[in-house]
């Protein structure tokens, strides 16, 4: 069954209609930092995970993640260790990786994760702006970078590029 979301910035409610082919086209209001675009997706809700030391950090991002009726949070870790196991129990699709995290720090776990499940997509989002800590991420096999200074909407974008399977 295919989905096919369009998002319209000027609805007042939320409305579902059914094709003829079992194809379902929802049209809902923009979110605050808007995306503004017809795609169809294979599974309407892509499976996130974050790892955070910072508690207050985590519980933000997963707000602001779950404001996306794209995304679902399905598991959080507050460091390196947690942010394994998380990922092989829950199999995320796409993981947000801080790097300086205690016991094992972003850039072990982004290896460890991607030598036991290749397929999960690593979102860095840290304060590190230097080049040495980007390549380095990138090296360990990091999908994307992003830093902590940046807005709702660069975070969100960031988010469904680098989510797998994304419809352009």
């Amino acid at each position: 069954m295919t989905f096919r979301y369009k998002v319209g910035r000027h609805s007042s409610k939320s409305r579902v209609e059914q094709s003829t082919r079992a194809e379902f086209k929802r049209v809902i209001p923009a979110p605050p930092f808007g995306i503004g675009r017809e795609e169809q997706v294979m599974n309407p809700r892509r499976r996130i995970g974050i790892a955070e030391d910072h508690t207050i950090l985590r519980a933000g991002l997963r707000l602001l993640v779950e404001s996306n009726p794209g995304f679902e949070v399905v598991g959080e870790a507050q460091d390196g260790i947690e942010a394994i196991k998380m990922v092989e129990t829950l199999r995320p699709e796409l993981v947000m990786m801080d790097l300086s995290m205690p016991r094992m720090n972003g850039m072990g776990a982004i290896r460890e994760i991607k030598r036991i499940i290749p397929g999960t997509r690593v979102l860095v989002l840290t304060v590190h702006k230097t080049e040495e800590y980007i390549l380095e991420a990138l090296r360990s096999g990091a999908d994307g970078y992003v830093l902590k200074d940046a807005t709702q909407a660069e975070l969100m974008h960031a988010l469904e590029c680098v989510c797998p399977g994304r419809v352009t």
